[in-house]
């Protein structure tokens, strides 16, 4: 009787460790999607700068920085997709 509560105990401890190397992995995983999401955030905020500063007129270098903030705004979210699973 005594081997049987020793083989289950054995077990349930295998069990543990490979559920605790899973939720390390979600961790892992999680840090990284919030990272993604920060930098999108920063992106965002600094697109918002961008266009709030355009003026009535504005002049070609603004325009083409609102361009550029758009197309690395663009290329984050894209990131983020093709890292998300279907």
């Amino acid at each position: 009787m005594n081997t049987a509560i020793f083989i289950i105990l054995i077990l349930i401890t295998i069990k543990l460790l490979f559920m605790s190397e899973v939720l390390d992995q979600i961790k892992a995983d999680l840090l990284a999607a919030n990272e993604k999401v920060t930098k999108i955030a920063a992106d965002v905020a600094r697109l918002h700068a961008a266009i709030e500063a355009l003026g009535d007129a504005p002049t070609a270098a603004e325009l083409a920085e609102v361009k550029a903030l758009s197309a690395d705004l663009n290329t984050s979210l894209q990131i983020v997709d093709d890292a998300t699973p279907e």
